[in-house]
């Protein structure tokens, strides 16, 4: 496959050990052809006269999802899209904070759209944990990748959401956030976060140009803090039919009672509460 211009671009911004990758998930090599989605469709052309829209997508860790979204937007001719990753987790295995057990899903997150994983400069890497996402590649990445809008997945919880946030505004880029919340309240009980969460959250959403939002509680509560009606975009939690008929008509695998075996990989049908939405932001 032949790097494009962009492309070349995009690596050069996070650094030598930073790997753009094609639809497959692979390594882009030196020589050969375009970039393709999965199964070799032309991801599409823009109508005569308009320019595709290029959009960063930034993700704090792979979760199973989120691809199916990720795949559509690679075939979508209107958009342009690159999936940052802060972390890979979840296509590696590694300890989810909200399960409590070393995550690995048995679906396959990494197919089907282009993707890039930024460098972690965390002194201790992992979810959960303000400085735990330290990926000061974004930075470079999003003041020179020519992107026109910056859509941040990962909340704002964490280091590497500020990095996006500053180098998006100080590059005049569309900055759009995504939640799937729908309360000021903190999920934990800690008596600093009840304090601090109503005053700082508002404050955050608001820096946004458009806020995606789950469901109509999450558009009241944008609203509640003062956000115009024309800056809530409301995109529905949604099921991936096409993956859920496919698999009604396989036999029920012995462990699809539970939602992970022994060795921490989900089982072949993941019943877990993260399974069946296709958006993958956080609040």
């Amino acid at each position: 496959m032949t790097r494009t211009f962009q492309e070349n671009r995009e690596e050069s911004a996070l650094g030598a050990k930073a790997e753009v990758r094609p639809a497959d998930g692979t390594t882009l090599p030196a020589t050969g052809t375009e970039v393709r989605p999965a199964g070799g469709e032309r991801a599409g052309e823009p109508r005569e006269g308009e320019r595709r829209l290029k959009v960063l997508l930034i993700a704090s860790h792979a979760v199973q999802y989120a691809t199916p979204q990720f795949r559509l937007m690679a075939q979508d001719p209107r958009v342009d899209a690159l999936v940052a990753y802060c972390s890979l987790q979840g296509a590696e295995a590694g300890v989810d904070p909200e399960f409590g057990v070393p995550v690995s899903w048995d679906v396959p997150l990494l197919e089907g759209y282009r993707w890039v994983q930024v460098p972690n400069k965390a002194r201790r890497p992992g979810l959960g944990r303000f400085f735990g996402l330290v990926n000061t590649g974004l930075w470079k990445l999003i003041r020179t990748g020519g992107f026109d809008a910056v859509v941040i997945y990962t909340g704002y919880a964490y280091a590497s959401f500020w990095i996006a946030l500053a180098a998006a505004r100080s590059a005049g880029k569309a900055l759009v956030y995504g939640t799937d919340g729908t309360s000021l309240r903190p999920r934990d009980t800690r008596w600093w976060k009840s304090w601090l969460k109503p005053l700082v959250a508002p404050r955050i959403f608001r820096m946004a140009d458009v806020a995606l939002v789950g469901s109509a509680a999450g558009a009241e509560l944008m609203r509640s803090i003062g956000l115009p009606e024309e800056r809530i975009a409301l995109t529905p939690f949604a099921v991936d039919n096409e993956w859920w008929t496919q698999r009604a008509a396989e036999p029920t695998s012995p462990r699809s009672s539970s939602s992970f075996s022994s060795t921490g990989k989900s089982s072949a049908w993941p019943r877990c509460s993260k399974a069946p939405p296709t958006r993958p932001w956080r609040a």
